[in-house]
């Protein structure tokens, strides 16, 4: 009896560290994941950053490029009125 009450009391033991082990690896896994997303989030954010740097670059471009054709276009407009 003594003996089978000592094997049952060990079998809990290894069972809680099972546990516990299992515990701290699924931690240890779900950290590693957290600290991938972080790094992806970081560089997505860098990207966004740059992408929207560039899309000011290329407004700024075309609203020049707008001004010059409205210019283009109303000098040829006088242009054609000085010719009547």
């Amino acid at each position: 009896m003594h003996t089978r009450l000592q094997d049952a009391k060990k079998l809990i033991q290894d069972l809680e560290a099972d546990k516990s082990l299992a515990i701290a690896e699924a931690k240890q896994q779900m950290y590693l994941t957290m600290e991938g997303k972080d790094t992806e989030l970081t560089e997505l954010r860098e990207r966004l950053t740059a992408v929207r740097g560039e899309n000011e670059e290329l407004a700024g471009k075309v609203e020049k490029m707008e001004k010059a054709g409205k210019a283009k276009t109303h000098g040829q407009f006088l242009y054609n009125i000085n010719l009547t």
